[in-house]
């Protein structure tokens, strides 16, 4: 969208565009569960804002929102939330490594087609439906911090690269 005033042609900033009514019209729950927790709820949310307010930079609304459903190659950071608290006399790299384990075989059982690296990378095409991450050992402890397209975090490699 660009706005002709009598000397220049200004685009509007792309933040300013998602403004609360669009937000509210990309309807997040169209593409994450509500069954997520809060934290990985808004983590996700926050990666598929910050992703289309890229898009809105170069496309108009729809157009972005078109490449954004379509985009197939996303990655998906977890975090663990366990402590000596929840788990009193734990060995914390022992449990780290037992439940990194765990999640990996868990995630790789699933229909993404996950990858592990530092992160996990994964297929999804949000026009194809909410992301429902598959069950887990011990999913209580594990948060979703972060979700971006691939190439945002890897531009210059190929997401069939292992």
């Amino acid at each position: 969208m660009k706005i002709r005033t009598s000397r220049q042609i200004i685009k509007p900033n792309a933040k300013d565009m998602l403004s609360p009514e669009l937000l509210r019209r990309l309807d997040y729950d169209n593409y994450i569960l509500r069954t997520a927790s809060p934290k990985t709820y808004k983590a996700v949310a926050e990666g598929i804002r910050n992703y289309l307010t890229q898009l809105l930079e170069r496309y108009e609304y729809g157009r972005a929102v078109k490449v954004m459903e379509n985009t197939p190659e996303w990655i998906i950071t977890f975090g663990i939330t366990i402590t000596e608290e929840i788990m009193p006399g734990l060995d914390y790299v022992e449990t780290c490594d037992r439940l990194t384990e765990e999640l990996t075989s868990a995630l790789e059982q699933s229909p993404y087609g996950f990858r592990l690296s530092v992160r996990f990378a994964f297929v999804w095409r949000p026009a194809d439906g909410p992301l429902k991450l598959p069950e887990f050992p011990y999913e209580e402890h594990w948060e979703g911090l972060e979700l971006a397209p691939f190439k945002e975090i890897y531009p210059e490699s190929d997401s069939d690269d292992e």
